[in-house]
This record gives structure tokens, sequence and C-alpha cells, in this order.
């Protein structure tokens, strides 16, 4: 054999090589293809935490194999957005609820003192001083509702008022409301410290309507600070027992007060007093 028919055998050879190789490497890929569509999968460990997933996820026999698919790249974590406190409006309604009963919500009230003397804020244009006695007044600016809002200083002594506005089935009752704040200014402290909240009767109608068969009823409290916590004293509507007809309003006869061991009205009053500190050295 010529060098010419040894190299046309030698090219045939290598061609039938590469096709056998090639036909094996098929082979063997067609082996790790996946299998039927009943084929069973792993479950897709996203899908069993995600509730939406749960609910619109194919059967079984109708996913693909998960496990062929390209991985996912990972995306960047989505910033949480920051929380957000909705603050409750200041609704005078929930501070006064309780103050015509025998067991008046002193924690409730004192709460609510708290976050309308954080609230409030002094009218500096409004601040006046009596020439005569050096008494000081001004008005508080503070969140619609609360009606008239002011205050007064006469050397150390400061009391707060407000008039907040009556609605509801009790405002032809007692078409008015008031809750007074009276502490001394003790060496920066409130000294002692009173909170007063009191419903005022319509006292053009009927008194004996008003109270009923009671001998008297409870329209407001005046809670005071002592050594040992608060005490409450009711205010009452009784009839004038030498005048029929007439309106009695102020301390009990028979309605008896309470007790809060251990417990401290001054919250709202530390703030009072931080607030209007600076203008009774006007």
């Amino acid at each position: 054999m010529n060098k010419a028919a040894y190299a046309v055998a030698g090219l045939v050879a290598g061609v039938a090589l590469v096709a056998a190789l090639w036909i094996d490497a098929d082979s063997t890929h067609a082996e790790s293809a996946p299998t039927s569509e009943g084929a069973a999968t792993e479950p897709d460990p996203q899908s069993e935490h995600s509730t939406h997933a749960q609910e619109t996820a194919a059967p079984a026999s109708e996913r693909s194999n998960a496990s062929a698919l390209p991985a996912a790249e990972p995306s960047e974590p989505t910033p949480a957005a920051p929380s957000q406190t909705v603050e409750a409006p200041l609704d005078s309604e929930a501070c006064f609820a309780s103050i015509m009963s025998s067991e008046p919500d002193l924690v409730g009230v004192t709460q609510w003192a708290e976050r309308f003397a954080a609230a409030m804020e002094v009218d500096p244009e409004s601040v006046e001083v009596d020439p005569h006695t050096g008494r000081i007044k001004g008005r508080l600016i503070a969140p619609a509702g609360l009606g008239a809002t002011t205050f007064s200083i006469n050397q150390d002594r400061f009391e707060v008022s407000i008039w907040p506005a009556v609605n509801g089935p009790d405002a032809t009752r007692t078409p008015l409301r008031s809750m007074f704040w009276r502490f001394n200014d003790d060496g920066g402290t409130p000294g002692k410290p009173s909170l007063s909240l009191q419903n005022h009767p319509d006292t053009s109608g009927s008194v004996n309507e008003f109270v009923g068969e009671r001998d008297e009823r409870i329209v407001g409290w005046n809670f005071a600070a002592t050594d040992r916590g608060a005490q409450a004293t009711p205010v009452v509507a009784r009839i004038a027992p030498d005048e029929p007809g007439a309106w009695i309003i102020g301390k009990p006869q028979s309605t008896p007060g309470g007790d809060w061991p251990s417990y401290f009205i001054d919250g709202s009053h530390k703030i009072l007093l931080g607030k209007l500190a600076p203008y009774a050295k006007k």
C-alpha cells in the first residue's frame, strides 16, 4: 500500500472514532434528562413557607422539576418601612367617661392628662402680667375641641384650666365640662398637685329630675396627691334643703370618696411646670 492509501485509511478510522464518542455522550445526557410529567419532584422550599404559593400552586403532577431550573440570582432585601405609631385624637370624651360614676377611672384620667400636657404649648403673645398683683395669665395652644384653655401663675401657685366641648346625649343635661390642674413650684417639682374634673349641669332645668330619687348625684371628682398616693373626693349636685327647687353643687354629704395607695397623679403636673415655669420669671 502506498502512502496515499495509508493516509485515507487513517482519516476514515478517525472519523469513525469521533462518531462513536459523540453517540456515547448523547446517550449519557439522555439518561440524566427529566422523566415524564408524573415523576416525583422535590418541593420548592419557598412555596412551603408562602401562604399565597400554597393557595395558587398547581398540583404536583403539573409542576416542572425545580431542580432542573437555573438557580435564581440573589436579590437585595427590600428595606422595611419605618414603623409609624398613629396617635389617637386627644378626645376628652374618654377622659370624662367615668366622672359621673362612683368608680372614676383615675388611671385613664391621669394618662389623658399627661397626653394633654405634652401636646399643649404656651401662646407667648397672650401672656400678660397684672401690674397691681403681679399675677401672670395667658392662653395655651391645645388640640381642637378642648375649648378655652388658659393658665395663671400667682407667685408660686400654678393653675391650668380647659373647658372641653360636650358631645352626645349628655350635652343637654351637662352642657359644660371643666378640668383644672393646680400645683406649686416646689424647687422645680410640683408641690401639692391636684386634678379636678367636673360636668356642669344645666341649672336652668329641674334639680329634682337631675338628682332623681337619690340624695345627691355625682358630677365630678377632685383628686389630690398625698404621701401615700392619691385621694379622691366627689363633687355632687343635690337639692337645697331649705329652698326646694334650688341647686347645690359642691362637697358631698353622703357619697364616699376613695383612696388609691401608691398611685401618684403628678405626671402631667411635671410636664406643665416645665413649660410654664419660664413665664413665672417675667
